[in-house]
């Protein structure tokens, strides 16, 4: 094997070791759940709020519309 091919190989499993750590790391910080996982239940939970609030504001306008 050449110098250059090892060094690729070390550098390439330096890499990847880190890269292991890193998304060993945010799966932890995540509840054990991938990047993409955590980021579709986020955009779940503010789709819920925004209908919640959404349908909070049309009662509001029925009851005040009704009140005149």
């Amino acid at each position: 094997m050449g110098k250059a091919r090892r060094e690729l190989l070390e550098k390439f499993d330096i890499t990847e070791a880190g890269a292991y750590r890193g998304g060993l790391k945010s799966y932890r910080e995540h509840d054990f759940t991938s990047i993409v996982e955590s980021m579709v239940i986020k955009r779940q939970d503010a789709q819920a709020e925004y209908e919640s609030r959404l349908r909070e504001l049309e009662e509001s306008r029925k009851t005040r519309t009704r009140m005149r």
